[in-house]
């Protein structure tokens, strides 16, 4: 009987281990749910002050601003020509450079 008496106690110290160990991780779990709740606190206060932007109502264009809309129209559609045109470039000269035969 001497046997099972510390066959018990060794799987009851091995409970209480166990059981120890659960509690720690919990602990420390609670203490980071507590840092992530309370910067979760300070950013929702951060969002409750932020004032409301008015909704501005859009204006036509005077005929005064037509050509410089038209001008920077224009140089927006050749900077994405240009653009596109050295991404093709690009694109080409890496093509050209891999080594198809590496036998």
């Amino acid at each position: 009987m001497a046997w099972t008496s510390w066959l018990v106690l060794a799987v009851s110290l091995a409970g209480i281990y166990a059981l120890g160990l659960i509690g720690y991780r919990l602990l420390v779990s609670a203490k980071q749910l507590k840092l992530e709740l309370a910067r979760a606190e300070s950013l929702v206060d951060e969002l409750k002050q932020v004032e409301l932007e008015t909704i501005e109502r859009s204006r036509p264009s005077s005929g005064d601003d037509f050509d410089q809309l038209l001008v920077n129209r224009e140089l927006l559609k050749r900077a994405r020509r240009l653009r596109a045109e050295q991404r093709k470039r690009r694109l080409i000269e890496r093509i050209s450079s891999i080594e198809v035969d590496k036998r």
